[in-house]
């Protein structure tokens, strides 16, 4: 996506500097705009407002002074597309050049930027309750510790900033094709989490060291995990979503989201989907008098054609083959294997050789084989 496309929801487009400001603060912080020359001029603020993460790509069609209070509770990572801009924040003074610095705003100090007229910049509103969060789950921990993070004004790293830009183009390009409420929330989440995990172990700041060299601490088993654990142990039972979300202590729709997160898979489909397994296994097996619809049963099927429908869909051929297919094994095993003379009698454990037209050789008392001849058993001469 090169700079000049249409990117996002048109946000902001105006060319009167009161409603412009007004417009602005809304989507981030109170903050004063002098320009720096007379004249018309056409701003516009193009992007997406979301949970946790929001992306603009601004352009004021002026050189302009901004001058905004300290944040609230978020930073504000921005990053020329084109042109440059020279920014004072927390002592500090720098210029930043398109596609090479950025600058990160904070909520530690007063923020003062000089634009110049042609400067198109990338703007990341970024929640700092959302970074935290992702640091404990980079730790598995509660709290990452008790020290507050705080980042550098001054993004200066190339492979940092490279990364955003590129990870910031990704979001955008998923939310410009999807079309309202068909965002894969799974995917805005991931690229999400590159973002900020990009600022977390790229971009200095307080915990970078905790986050890079400290060992993550044992994660407790989720009860996302404990009611698939509970789906496991009582896979026959007549379970309900609502009763296994009660049992783990979580809502039927926070379960829900969970088993999407973990499993990719509602907690309906994950049952169904071990009840089946449990059955084809058994249908295997195969034991004596075993029947499909017992089988079925047994594993929380009410439904026979249903069952057979879920089957056949799962494994590619009805139940009743697999039970078919089990049983012949079975019986194979079962057969007990004969010593030779044992077994029915006249007939050897071994494979009966077949003689000529298909005729068996006589049995082996009909066929005593070569005699020995005693000399008072031999024939007369005849005379």
């Amino acid at each position: 996506m090169t700079s000049g496309e249409r990117v996002g929801t048109a946000l902001v487009e105006t060319s009167d500097l009161d409603e412009l400001v007004e417009q602005v603060n809304a989507l981030m912080s109170p903050h004063t705009v002098t320009p720096g020359r007379t004249g018309d001029f056409t701003a516009s603020v193009k992007g997406f407002q979301r949970p946790g993460l929001s992306v603009f790509r601004t352009n004021y069609g002026m050189p302009v002074r901004l001058r905004a209070a300290p944040l609230t509770d978020y930073l504000a990572v921005c990053i020329p597309l084109r042109g440059s801009m020279a920014v004072r924040h927390k002592g500090m003074s720098f210029t930043v050049d398109a596609r090479r610095t950025g600058f990160v705003g904070t909520p530690d100090d007063e923020l003062v930027m000089d634009w110049d007229d042609d400067l198109e910049l990338l703007v990341m509103r970024v929640e700092l309750s959302e970074l935290r969060t992702l640091a404990a789950r980079m730790l598995t921990a509660e709290d990452p510790g008790p020290e507050r993070l705080q980042f550098d004004p001054l993004m200066d790293s190339p492979a940092a900033t490279a990364a955003v830009i590129s990870q910031a183009t990704l979001l955008e390009q998923l939310l410009e094709v999807a079309e309202a409420g068909a965002v894969n929330p799974l995917a805005e989440a991931h690229l999400r989490d590159a973002v900020m995990g990009t600022l977390l172990l790229a971009h200095a700041n307080t915990w970078r060291q905790m986050l890079t060299t400290r060992r993550p601490a044992p994660a407790a088993r989720s009860r996302v995990h404990q009611a698939a654990d509970l789906m496991a142990a009582r896979a026959g039972d007549p379970l309900s979503v609502g009763h296994l979300a009660r049992e783990v202590g979580l809502s039927t729709r926070a379960l829900y989201d969970g088993f999407v997160r973990e499993f990719d898979a509602s907690p309906k489909r994950y049952l169904t989907d071990l009840r089946l397994e449990r059955a084809h296994r058994e249908l295997s097996a195969a034991g004596p008098g075993l029947r499909v619809i017992d089988v079925a049963d047994r594993w929380g099927f009410t439904n026979a054609g249903r069952f057979a429908a879920l089957y056949r869909e799962r494994y590619g051929q009805p139940p009743g083959t697999t039970l078919t297919t089990g049983s012949r094994r079975t019986g194979e095993r079962a057969a007990p294997s004969q010593p030779d003379g044992g077994g029915a009698p006249g007939v050897s454990s071994q494979r009966r050789r077949i003689g000529p037209r298909g005729m068996a050789p006589p049995s082996d008392q009909a066929n005593p084989g070569p005699r020995r001849v005693c000399a008072g058993d031999r024939p007369k001469r005849e005379p």
